[in-house]
C-alpha cells in the first residue's frame, strides 16, 4: 500500500476525475480518451482527469505487492496482455476464455480489491469517478459509497450490450444510489430497467462514445476535420472507383491477407489496408505491391499500420465502406462519418459482438456476411450505398451527453449541491479485513464537506487524526483476528479531535 500511503500525502485538486480504462483490446481506452479530450475543449469547465489502467492496479490487491513485483520483474504478462495476444492472433474464442477468467478471479478476490479501492479513494478523494470497464462497477461503487458516499460513480458501457461474458449492470441496490449508468441504444437502456435503474440512475445516449474529432460541425466545441490532410488521402485514390477500408484495430490479424486477396480478385477497387502494429504483416502487403502482382497493382491499394486518430478518420472519411471486426467502437465510428460497415457472423464471432451484429442489420447500416474470407456479394456496392441512406437518420452525441454529465457533476460537487447524503444503515458493512476504517456521522450537510475532508495515511503503528470534516478516517495494521472482527468506535467530529501522538510499538 505504498503507493496510497504516498497519494495521502497530496492534497488532490478539488475538481478530481478519475477515468478507470482497461488495455485489454483498445475500446475502453478509446472511450476514455474521447471523452477526456472533449471536457479539454474550451467549452468545458476544467476538469482534472486522472487515466487509471484499472488492470494494472488491481494486481497489487489479487497477487499481493511481492507476487506482483516478481511477475514484473520475470515479464509474466497479465491478464489483459494474453488477450490482446490472442486477439492480434485472431483466436477469438480463446481471448474470449481470458475473459472468463478474469472475471472469475476479480470475483473470488472482491473483498480485497474493495478493501485496495477504499484506500485508494480515501487518498484521491474524488469528485467523480467514471468507469469504462465492466466486472468491477459492483465493488468500486460500494467502496466509493464507503468513503465518499456523496460522490458519483458513472459507469460508461463501451459494449452495445450487458451480458455475462461482458457484465457491465449489477442489480440496483442501495449502494447504487450515486450509480449512474450510460447507456447507448433503447436495448441497454431496457437492460438498465429490468435491472432496477430508473430514469434518476440512467444517461440515456443515441450509441456507444465516439471520439470527438469525429464530428464535424461547426457549431459544436469541436474543431473542423483538417480538409487538407483529407485531401491527401483522397489524392492516392481513383475517384473513379469504390474505395474499401480494412481495419481490426491495433494488430491487425493474419486473415487481413485472404480477405485482401479475394476483395481483389472480385471487384476493381480502392484497398486500404490499415494493419497497426503487425509490421510483419504490413511488409508482406507491401511486398506484393513492390513486386507488380497484377492483382494488387491493377488498382491503388494503400498499407499503412499504427496511425494516429486523425489519420484513420481521414481514410474512414474517404471510403465507401469500412471492413473488419463488428467491435462496437469502430462501426459506431464509421456510422458517425456515415461510412457503412461489412463483417462476418459465424461462430468466430466473439459473444459480446454478437449484439453488434445485430445492430448493424437492425438499422440497415451495413452488410453482414458468411464469412469476410469467401466470395463477396456481387452486388456489395450497390447494397452499400442502400446503405448510406440509413446511416443518415442515425443520430450519436453519446461523447457530448456524457461530457456534460461529467462537467455538471464535478460543479455542483464544488458547491456541495450535487451530493446525495447517504444512509449508513442502508449500506451494508465493509469487509472485515478492511484496513480503511470509515466513521460516517449522519449530517445534513455531509455532501457540502465531502470535498473538505483531508486523509491522512500513516506508517504502520502509526494513527493520524484527520483534518476538516465529519469523517475519520485511521490506517492501521492488522494484527489479530479478534481486530480484525471489531467494528470502529464511533469518533467525534473530526475539528474536535486533538492530534493523536504515534502509536506505541508494538512488543
Amino acid at each position: 500500500m505504498a503507493t496510497i500511503q504516498r497519494l495521502a500525502n497530496i492534497t488532490p485538486p478539488p475538481n478530481r476525475v478519475i477515468f478507470f480504462y482497461g488495455r485489454g483490446g483498445g475500446g475502453h481506452k478509446a472511450s476514455a480518451n474521447a471523452v477526456r479530450d472533449c471536457l479539454q475543449q474550451d467549452d468545458y469547465e476544467p476538469c482534472d482527469v486522472k487515466m487509471e489502467d484499472i488492470g494494472l492496479l488491481l494486481e497489487a490487491p489479487i497477487l499481493g505487492d511481492y507476487v506482483k513485483r516478481a511477475f514484473n520483474l520475470l515479464g509474466v504478462p497479465g491478464g489483459d496482455d494474453l488477450y490482446n495476444f490472442f486477439m492480434a492472433k485472431g483466436w477469438y474464442r480463446i481471448a474470449n476464455f481470458i475473459t472468463s477468467l478474469g472475471q472469475g478471479v476479480i470475483d473470488k478476490n472482491a473483498t480485497a480489491i474493495g478493501d485496495w479501492l477504499c484506500e485508494y479513494f480515501a487518498a484521491e478523494q474524488p469528485a467523480l469517478v467514471v468507469s469504462f470497464v465492466p466486472f468491477v462497477n459492483k465493488v468500486m461503487r460500494e467502496a466509493l459509497q464507503h468513503v465518499c458516499p456523496g460522490v458519483s460513480l458513472l459507469t460508461v458501457i463501451t459494449d452495445m450490450e450487458h451480458s455475462e461474458a461482458h457484465n457491465w449492470i449489477d442489480p440496483y441496490d442501495g449502494n447504487a444510489t450515486n450509480h449512474t449508468i450510460v447507456a447507448g441504444g433503447s436495448h441497454l437502456q431496457s437492460q438498465a430497467r429490468e435491472l432496477g435503474y430508473g430514469d434518476a440512475n440512467l444517461l440515456c445516449t443515441g450509441g456507444m462514445v465516439v471520439h470527438p474529432a469525429y464530428y464535424q460541425r461547426t457549431a459544436s466545441p469541436v474543431k473542423p476535420l483538417d480538409r487538407i490532410e483529407r485531401r491527401s488521402v483522397r489524392e492516392q485514390l481513383d475517384s473513379k472507383l469504390p474505395t474499401a477500408v480494412m481495419f481490426f484495430g491495433g494488430f491487425g490479424p493474419p486473415q487481413m491477407e485472404a480477405i485482401a486477396e479475394q476483395l481483389l480478385h472480385q471487384f476493381e477497387l480502392n484497398l486500404v489496408l490499415l494493419v497497426g502494429k503487425n509490421d510483419a504483416l504490413k511488409a508482406k502487403f507491401e511486398a506484393k505491391i513492390a513486386a507488380g502482382l497484377p492483382q494488387w497493382t491493377r488498382s491503388p491499394v494503400l498499407v499503412d499500420g499504427f496511425i494516429p486518430p486523425s489519420t484513420l478518420i481521414d481514410y474512414i472519411g474517404a471510403a465507401s465502406c469500412v471492413i473488419g471486426k463488428p467491435g462496437p467502437g469502430v462501426v459506431s465510428e464509421a456510422a458517425v462519418l456515415g461510412v457503412p460497415f461489412v463483417t462476418e457472423h459465424n461462430e468466430r464471432t466473439m459473444d459480446q459482438e454478437v449484439c453488434v451484429v445485430d445492430f448493424v442489420r437492425k438499422e440497415k447500416i451495413g452488410v453482414i456476411v458468411r464469412s469476410l474470407t469467401e466470395p463477396f456479394p456481387p452486388d456489395l456496392f450497390s447494397q452499400l450505398e442502400d446503405c448510406r441512406r440509413h446511416i443518415a437518420g442515425v443520430s450519436n452525441n453519446a461523447v457530448f451527453d456524457v461530457s456534460a454529465f461529467c462537467e455538471e457533476a464535478v460543479r455542483l460537487m464544488g458547491t456541495g449541491a450535487g451530493a446525495v447524503p447517504a444512509t449508513p444503515e442502508k449500506i451494508p458493512p465493509l469487509s472485515s479485513a478492511c484496513k480503511t476504517r470509515v466513521e460516517r456521522l449522519p449530517s445534513p450537510e455531509w455532501g457540502a464537506l465531502v470535498t473538505n475532508i483531508n486523509v491522512a495515511v500513516s506508517p504502520p503503528n502509526w494513527s493520524t487524526s484527520p483534518g476538516k470534516g465529519r469523517a475519520a478516517f485511521e490506517f492501521i495494521p492488522i494484527t489479530s483476528a479478534e481486530e480484525i472482527g471489531s467494528p470502529p468506535a464511533r469518533m467525534a467530529p473530526a475539528d474536535d479531535l486533538a492530534p493523536l501522538a504515534p502509536a506505541a510499538p508494538a512488543s
